[in-house]
């Protein structure tokens, strides 16, 4: 995996300098990205992001689109097998390292499952770079638009591939499982809270439909969101994943990870670009650190 990324990272900078030939380029006739699902990610903490108008290649939750809709766009092909969940009652969980290492143990392989779909979408990603300058075929044209579609890289009729390649290099890419467990623990109280419980939804995600989920029983007045309800928690580790991946407020995170070193303790370096996850800013990402070394998170890392 590591020399994988330096390769990404090496061709993403070639890509940067214009190495690439103009004739791919104007072949590559890019439909618009699917449009951003964005969520304003909140639970049982005061939690993100950003609460203005979207630009056009971006919107929360599409009006009359409910969450499982939208993760079924992305994901549908595996979501099947997991639609029968047989998730623990953390709650009558009295012993806390009982219901941690429940919890962990509950939500360790769904990490682990989505980042396996997301390095699968990275080798083919890499198999169309490593192509690139003896000249793509229509196969890979049409590979690079689904990607593009599903990671949600903002297109125009000018977007070249070079360009949607390298955004796609930072996009594509895995998320550290200390970080996502540290995050799903803190956001739903180690799987207790209403939102885990009757929602599936453990990284407290927003949405802004009417009946697209939980309304908050604390909701500030004149705010109008939800808390999104998830057929399976699977299906929202892997839309909570992909918004990582794509949202814009997380641009820094992703900027992070594709400049990690093999050496680096990844979690704790990438838990710096989600000072935008929650209003509390960096004391939450000191929180998340905290939660990464206090429950020694890096064991679940490959």
């Amino acid at each position: 995996m590591g020399r994988m990324k330096r390769f990404g990272i090496i061709v993403s900078t070639l890509l940067l300098m214009g190495v690439q030939s103009n004739q791919q380029d104007a072949a590559f006739h890019q439909q618009p990205a699917l449009e951003g699902t964005e969520s304003s990610d909140r639970s049982t903490t005061v939690v993100v992001v950003d609460e203005r108008p979207l630009a056009d290649d971006e919107t929360a939750l599409e009006e009359g689109v409910s969450p499982e809709a939208a993760t079924a766009n992305v994901f549908a092909a595996n979501l099947t097998e997991h639609s029968f969940e047989q998730v623990p009652d953390f709650r009558s969980m009295t012993v806390v390292s009982d219901k941690k290492r429940a919890f962990l143990e509950f939500l360790a392989p769904k990490v682990h499952a989505s980042n396996e779909s997301i390095q699968a979408d990275r080798i083919q990603l890499l198999s169309v770079v490593a192509r690139l300058y003896i000249g793509l075929t229509d196969a890979d044209l049409e590979q690079v638009n689904a990607l593009a579609r599903r990671y949600k890289v903002p297109m125009t009729a000018k977007t070249t591939v070079r360009q949607a390649i390298h955004e796609l290099l930072l996009r594509v890419d895995q998320i550290p499982v200390s970080l996502v467990l540290a995050q799903g623990a803190t956001e739903s109280g180690w799987g207790t809270s209403r939102f885990a419980r009757d929602a599936n939804n453990y990284f407290g995600i927003w949405c802004f439909t009417a009946g697209c989920g939980l309304t908050p029983l604390a909701r500030d007045e004149g705010r109008s969101h939800q808390v999104a309800h998830f057929e399976t928690v699977d299906a929202g580790v892997r839309y909570y994943m992909n918004n990582i991946n794509t949202h814009r407020a997380y641009a820094k995170f992703r900027q992070l990870r594709a400049a990690l070193d093999p050496s680096d303790q990844a979690g704790l370096v990438l838990a710096d670009g989600l000072a935008h996850y929650s209003e509390r800013g960096e004391e939450y990402v000191q929180d998340i650190k905290g939660m990464i070394r206090y429950n020694q998170l890096a064991r679940f890392n490959p």
